[in-house]
């Protein structure tokens, strides 16, 4: 900026539009968090000092971010609310001589996320992407000359965070629209800013069914809905318009060169229309690369059962050595194969233990294509209990579970808060289904001395695992991370492993699998050895006690009524970085004592040594307190469970088929009674 001044006697226009650039970019960056209060202080000064000297339209005319994010450094800029002086008229918004959008051309200011129709009610939740100030507007939108007005709820993963932290918070619109007996029409959306309405049109966005394309539409049992004129459009279902619109929406999927697509299309149709058995088909899967979770052990659990109403398969990758293993049960599926991808479409139910959209549809970025057939349940059986605040990463608008299996009372309660966007009908407590095989397995795998450590991950460690795949990669600075550098001292305490070899214990690090590529960099002893692969069920079954950080497998090792040591050397750096806490808290709900140093870590793992790896009964009480039930019945509850749900859906079918039923006889004794009759006497 300088060397612009002294050479030109201004700032090029050049050099404001790249610093705008870097600035919008900075302000992002939760700076606050990384920088102490008087660095932070000096920091947020020189920027707002720079951005001072910065013309408006090289703000404004920059091409990442969001209006969002520009009025709020325009704000920053100004010292004063920016928002405050942006003007509608005409269907345009206007900040000074700069026009901010075209309300007729504008599609993401509501972003549909969930389009569902339930009941004769379309249930719409989007993301207001609005970036004037709440308290100044509304929406509403009009069928049949009907107002309806939605509802509002405060969503932190919409807030917008900035280097300052939260600067302004984020919301999700939804809207209940009742629909029955609507044909042939259009719902009108409309923005209410200080007084003016104007019709928008809303974008669609990832669970919405329709194929944001052109000539997508969804066809429910009961409505078609297809985009007309920007404006979602509700047509009676009618068997000779679905197949107009599935004509019309393969002809652009060829135009699109997505010709691939369309006979799976079909073969789902076809499917659609002979199916009459009622046999439900259910997919199972864990991670892609590795079994023995929740998923496999309820797979065997229907294995044993092989109840004759179902059809079910467990997924996994084939390069993978659990799908040799598993492959002699039968049923198992290569994941993305062709039979998968065919199944995936006609399946009632998916049971997935995660969450990641990876492991969960093998269509990848085709899904937006064929997502309007997309009609089952997806039941998230779970990784582990949770107890961390995962309302970022769990809520219902980014992940759309239909159910989600806890475990306690506390964590029930847990995913009912607003942030997670769920309710009653979606979450039950039944028990993970890998705790039936711990129980059935305890009195034949006998506990040896073994010391198990088992870490969690950490997500701000970059480069170790792939950011997609979620698969480990090897990356050559971890070992100079505080993460590595204190497990590996631990294994290699010397007063430890003197204890350790004194009592007869041996050590087994159990590397998490986004890190398990690492497990040549720390340095193995005859007393500890380290395991990039584990069977952890085998593993928590003969050991004597756990030491871990924050990863969830301390559950399993409480179901077992076995001491649990937390190792929180970095709980600050945790929390900020990773996951925030939730509402299980170590100190007065943990299962064990918890140690903030290493010093601590080694004193009381010594000290469980020398009384024998012993239960204390305060932290007893606590497991019996925590798990609502401590049985091997948790595969047969969550069974019981979607059986019952699947005839409760059978049986809205049944009565719907008797209303039609009921409907034809009226006609036809009508007919008898008016033409049939009158017509014989008169002859």
């Amino acid at each position: 900026m300088n060397k612009s001044i002294n050479l030109y006697n201004r700032i090029e226009p050049f050099i404001q539009y790249y610093i705008a650039y870097n600035s919008l970019f900075r302000i992002i960056i939760p700076s606050y968090l990384y920088l102490e209060p008087s660095k932070f202080y000096s920091y947020s000064n020189l920027f707002e000092n720079i951005i001072k000297h910065i013309g408006d339209k090289y703000i404004i005319e920059q091409k990442i971010l969001s209006l969002k994010e520009k009025l709020f450094l325009l704000s920053k800029k100004y010292e004063k609310d920016i928002r405050n002086e942006v003007k509608l008229q005409n269907d345009y918004f206007q900040y000074s001589e700069f026009i901010l959008i075209n309300l007729k051309e504008a599609k993401n200011i509501l972003v549909w996320r969930i389009l569902e129709i339930k009941n004769n009610y379309l249930h719409l939740e989007g993301k207001d992407n609005f970036f004037l100030s709440q308290k100044t507007y509304f929406y509403y939108c009009v069928v049949l000359n009907e107002i309806i007005y939605p509802k509002y709820i405060d969503f932190s993963g919409y807030d917008l965070i900035t280097m300052y932290g939260r600067s302004y918070k984020g919301r999700v619109v939804t809207f209940d629209i009742p629909i029955e007996g609507c044909n042939n029409i259009s719902i009108n959306f409309y923005l209410s800013y200080k007084g003016i309405n104007s019709e928008i049109f809303p974008s669609l966005g990832w669970f919405t069914h329709i194929p944001n394309i052109e000539n997508g539409y969804y066809s429910s049992k009961k409505y078609i809905l297809k985009i007309v004129n920007k404006r979602i459009h509700i047509y009676k279902y009618n068997k000779i318009n679905e197949e107009i619109f599935e004509k019309k929406y393969c002809n652009q999927l060829r135009i699109m060169h997505k010709d691939n697509l369309i006979k799976y299309r079909t073969n789902f149709i076809k499917y659609k229309n002979k199916n009459k058995d009622n046999k439900q088909i259910w997919i199972i899967n864990d991670k892609l690369t590795s079994a023995g979770e929740n998923g496999e052990y309820f797979f065997r659990f229907l294995k044993n059962k092989n109840p004759n109403n179902l059809i079910y398969y467990y997924v996994i990758n084939s390069n993978c050595s659990d799908f040799i293993r598993l492959k002699q049960l039968g049923n198992i599926i290569e994941f993305g194969s062709e039979k998968h991808l065919n199944i995936y479409l006609k399946s009632d139910k998916i049971l997935s233990s995660e969450y990641e959209t990876n492991a969960n549809n093998p269509f990848e970025n085709e899904y937006k294509y064929i997502r309007d057939l997309i009609h089952f349940t997806f039941i998230f059986i779970q990784h582990g209990i949770v107890k961390d605040d995962l309302s970022f990463e769990l809520n219902k608008i980014n992940k759309n579970f239909n159910l989600i299996l806890t475990s306690s009372k506390k964590e029930y309660n847990s995913f009912l808060k607003e942030n997670y966007g769920y309710n009653e009908n979606n979450i039950i407590i039944i028990g993970l289904p890998r705790y039936d095989n711990l129980q059935n397995l305890r009195n034949y795998i006998k506990k040896e001395k073994i010391l198990l450590v088992c870490p969690s991950w950490r997500k701000y460690i970059k480069n170790s695992y792939d950011l997609k795949t979620y698969e480990s990669i090897y990356s050559i600075t971890f070992n100079s991370t505080k993460y590595f550098n204190f497990y590996n001292n631990l294994i290699n305490n010397d007063e430890l492993l003197r204890q350790m070899e004194k009592y007869n214990y041996t050590g087994i690090l159990c590397l998490h699998p986004y890190f398990s590529k690492q497990w040549v960099d720390f340095k193995q002893n005859k007393i500890f050895s380290v395991m990039s692969e584990c069977n952890y069920q085998i593993l928590l079954l003969k050991s004597s006690l756990l030491i871990t950080d924050y990863s969830s497998i301390f559950f399993d090792f409480g179901y077992l009524n076995k001491p649990v040591i937390y190792a929180h050397f970095d709980f600050d750096e945790y929390r900020a970085n990773h996951f925030s806490k939730g509402y299980f808290d170590y100190i007065r709900n943990g299962f064990g004592i918890v140690c903030f140093n290493p010093s601590c870590l080694i004193r009381n793992i010594i000290l469980q040594i020398n009384k024998g790896c012993i239960l204390e009964k305060r932290y007893l009480k606590r497991i019996n307190n925590f798990f609502k039930y401590k049985d091997n019945n948790n595969c047969e509850r969550l069974y019981s469970k979607l059986i019952n749900d699947s005839k409760d859906n059978n049986n809205d079918k049944l009565d719907n088929e008797n209303n039609l039923y009921i409907v034809i006889s009226v006609f036809l004794l009508i007919l008898i009674k008016y033409y049939y009759i009158p017509y014989y006497l008169n002859n």
